[in-house]
């Protein structure tokens, strides 16, 4: 590999590896299977974590945050859920998107809260913002209008079906699609 491609892998990568920190994962192509698996699900939540990765990812290394922290991904995971979140029970709007940005500064934040006291915060950054932003939408319901929810699942579907479903649903996902191709990224 000559040196462009070292230099872009290495400025890519924390990006990715925060997206499969969803599942706990710290390699790049997994995240980049989740991508595909959003954009397979849905363009708008792809976007919405894109953004939301690339705005947590940008604020934890302009806070100068410790870089073997950032560069695997841990700043990235939290924003990611709130992008695919808010892009998924939100219409897109330029609220929306506005809020998964500052979703993201938030989420980063709180992330180092609880790293730099050595305490593990898990998925609650993720829940706190997205609470906090469904609250206040569910407020002042002119400014959003919501989507439409996942279909419901019959349990008529095979296994497979349910698993591949199931898998989907860590991204907010309802298709077999999505689910199957997060799953390869698990595995």
């Amino acid at each position: 590999m000559n040196k462009e491609n070292v230099s872009a892998l290495s400025i890519v990568n924390p990006f990715l590896r925060g997206v499969a920190q969803v599942m706990l994962q710290r390699n790049a192509l997994t995240g980049l299977l989740f991508l595909a698996s959003l954009c397979y699900g849905s363009l708008v939540a792809a976007l919405g974590a894109l953004l939301a990765v690339t705005v947590a990812t940008c604020t934890a290394q302009l806070f100068r945050y410790d870089q073997e922290e950032i560069s695997s991904g841990v700043y990235g995971f939290s924003a990611t859920l709130v992008g695919v979140a808010l892009s998924t029970f939100f219409k897109p709007a330029a609220i929306i998107w506005i809020a998964i940005v500052l979703g993201a500064v938030m989420v980063t934040l709180i992330q180092h809260f609880f790293m730099a006291r050595k305490l593990a915060a898990f998925t609650f950054p993720f829940i706190l913002v997205t609470w906090l932003f469904l609250f206040i939408f569910h407020q002042f319901p002119l400014l959003v209008h919501t989507s439409a929810t996942v279909d419901d699942v019959s349990i008529t579907y095979p296994m497979f079906t349910l698993v591949a479903l199931g898998f989907g649903q860590v991204i907010f996902q309802g298709t077999i699609g999505a689910g199957v191709l997060f799953f390869i990224g698990v595995w």
